[in-house]
């Protein structure tokens, strides 16, 4: 079931494992995370949380960092997460990637490349596998493949993507590379067959873009909210009551009846069923109690909360409706396991997943919204920006006015 909604407790920041790291390894690593720095969470340095940065502050260049021991080494690439927020631009274009690095760091990336055409150029077509580069990579890590798959490890660990994060994400550069056989050093991995050796789902209902999607806490404010026209809404009721929740549950249902406003119902996916719902959202942590067989085969149409790579790739094995994206910016409303995202993420998150109808959520206010949307989501979840404004109707008709 959901947490109960506490005040956002910040995570301390991941640091990567010590161990003996060569320098080429390390310059290498070093030189993909400067690239990727828009890849950073939302507001986070080697220290933790910043809470003096801002969503939209410039990306200022990282200096070059010396990388002559193991000790050093980790300590470049945690210090390439001290730079500010990413800017409003959440993927910065090939060339301003490159132009971030020195003439130095430019030659090592050169150097790079260069060997990575010579050694997959003296492969035969089996060898040359994805697969088969993977397998040698982790048998032999002394090797060239070996050492390219540490350093894109190390590299997703200087972003702050967690262990089983960053062990997925240099798979997947492996197999990038691999696929177009070439080294693209700035371009993040972002095909499906990247990421998975699974064939790529497809939804169980092709839903289109939802549009707003205020999350409400009964069902009066659903009420409000299908008064106006609003797309897509989510009853988030937190009772312990079973009476009280079927109460709330059917009355919601019972406010959407007669109008084009889809309702998803949180957590209670018994009375969702029960009172025919259009649709159940879950968290990651319901996936383990919920019946899943019996969702996917009812009429309830599935969206389903992720928190990055890993929890995405679980969550398109149900095959859902849409896919929650966050949270994108710090949130108050419950306490979240997962740093905030921010923009680069998302927009990779989007990219991967663009098979599925999206919703960006978590933390977003109106301010926010066309930055969230040129993410690759068609649709923004809100709590606060509807149920604490002053104008809730006003405003959630100025909120639809983006989409």
């Amino acid at each position: 079931m959901s947490l109960p909604s506490t005040p956002h407790q910040p995570q301390q920041p991941h640091q990567p494992h010590h161990r003996p790291v060569s320098p080429p390894v390390a310059a290498h690593a070093r030189v993909l995370a400067q690239l990727h720095q828009h890849l950073l969470p939302f507001g986070w340095g080697p220290n933790g949380l910043n809470p003096l940065a801002h969503a939209f502050s410039p990306l200022p260049a990282v200096s070059a960092l010396s990388a002559d021991s193991a000790h050093s080494a980790h300590s470049a690439l945690s210090a390439l997460c001290a730079v500010s927020t990413p800017s409003l631009d959440p993927e910065p274009t090939h060339q301003a990637r490159l132009a971030l690095l020195s003439k130095h760091d430019q030659t090592i990336l050169e150097h790079w490349q260069a060997d990575f055409e010579h050694h997959f150029a003296s492969l035969s077509p089996a060898q040359a596998l994805p697969s088969e580069l993977l397998h040698h990579a982790h048998q032999e890590p002394a090797s060239f493949w070996g050492q390219m798959l540490e350093s894109c490890r190390l590299a997703a660990l200087a972003l702050f993507f967690e262990d089983d994060e960053a062990q997925l994400i240099a798979a997947a550069w492996i197999r990038s590379s691999s696929r177009r056989g070439r080294l693209l050093a700035a371009s993040w991995p972002q095909a499906w067959e990247d990421f998975s050796t699974a064939l790529a789902p497809t939804p169980n209902h092709a839903l289109p873009a939802l549009g707003l999607y205020p999350v409400l806490p009964d069902a009066q404010w659903v009420q409000r909210m299908v008064d106006v026209g609003v797309p897509t809404v989510q009853l988030r009721f937190k009772s312990e009551d079973p009476k009280a929740i079927v109460r709330e549950v059917r009355a919601a249902v019972r406010a959407v009846q007669s109008s084009q406003t889809r309702l998803f119902i949180n957590d209670h996916w018994e009375q969702a069923m029960g009172e025919g719902a259009y649709g159940l959202h879950l968290g990651q942590e319901d996936f383990g109690l919920a019946p899943m067989e019996k969702i996917r085969q009812s009429k309830c149409v599935l969206g389903l909360s992720t928190h990055g790579y890993v929890e995405m790739l679980k969550a398109a094995q149900h095959a859902p409706g849409y896919l929650a994206l966050g949270a994108v910016f710090p949130t108050t409303l419950k306490q979240m396991k997962t740093k905030p995202q921010g923009l680069g993420r998302l927009r990779a998150y989007a990219s991967l997943m663009k098979s599925f109808s999206l919703v960006g959520i978590g933390g977003i206010d109106e301010s926010q919204f066309k930055a969230v949307q040129a993410c690759g989501v068609g649709s923004i979840a809100v709590v606060r920006a509807i149920v604490a404004h002053t104008e809730p109707e006003l405003q959630a008709q100025r909120l639809m006015s983006y989409f």
